[in-house]
């Protein structure tokens, strides 16, 4: 899908020399790098959901 998006120079500059030195198109250097991102958040977020479920008094974990 084609879309406009505004990205910083310096990061576009590696994203394209990335691009050229891997013979990929800067399209899938980018996507590559959003799924990436939003891999990370989904890992960190489900860490932090389980982290979060359990109350600790003293150490010891809230029965439910």
């Amino acid at each position: 899908m084609r879309t406009t998006v505004n990205i910083d120079a310096d990061l576009l500059a590696e994203a394209k020399q990335v691009a050229a030195r891997t013979h990929r198109s800067r399209g899938c250097i980018l996507e590559d790098a959003l799924r990436l991102m939003i891999a990370s958040n989904e890992r960190r977020m489900r860490r932090t959901s389980r982290l979060s479920c359990r109350c600790m008094v003293a150490g010891v974990p809230d029965p439910e």
